[in-house]
């Protein structure tokens, strides 16, 4: 099938004689191989972030002799962990929950305004609450509360949890 003039003057002078023959040129060998290293790097980075801060978590918790160190693995009851070993109420992990719960409510039209604005301040809330066990956590270890904003900061959240993990106490 022939496209109108216009398309030789977009893809220039091409052998192109459709654009399903544009895309599977800009999608073979070199371009999908890109696309495949970018994706493996990725996926490697965010199985070892999440190794990493399970394996802290779990370490952390058996340092506060936590029975449950092992929910340091499970999206969810992670949080629920270091709700507990920071001395929140671990009720607050609905909130954690709630955004995922509420999310294909906003497929509905009237509900879609009040379930982003409930979105939204879970978000801040769960940010508050994450910060607010960390300084928790370092307070415990005998550390500046200070020390747990930080984790505000994602690569500060895994050099702190590192270091309350597998850090000495200060006296």
């Amino acid at each position: 099938m022939m496209y109108p003039d216009a398309l030789p003057a977009i893809l220039g002078d091409s052998t192109y004689s459709s654009i399903s023959d544009l895309i599977a040129t800009l999608f073979t060998g070199t371009t999908m191989l890109v696309l495949v290293l970018i994706f493996s790097c990725s996926l490697l980075i965010l199985l070892g972030g999440y190794v990493y801060h399970s394996l802290a978590l779990q370490r952390l918790a058996n340092k506060f002799g936590n029975e449950h160190s092992w929910f340091a693995w499970i999206p969810f009851l992670n949080r629920y962990l270091l709700l507990e070993i920071a001395g929140l109420n671990p009720l607050l992990v609905l909130l954690f929950i709630a955004p995922v719960l509420l999310t294909p409510f906003t497929v509905i039209p009237i509900l879609n305004f009040f379930v982003l604005i409930v979105n939204a301040f879970a978000g801040i809330a769960i940010v508050v609450i994450t910060t607010i066990a960390y300084m928790n956590l370092c307070k415990k270890k005998k550390y500046d509360k200070m020390l747990g904003l930080i984790s505000l900061i994602e690569i500060g959240r895994f050099v702190l949890i590192g270091m309350l993990a597998w850090g000495k106490d200060k006296k």
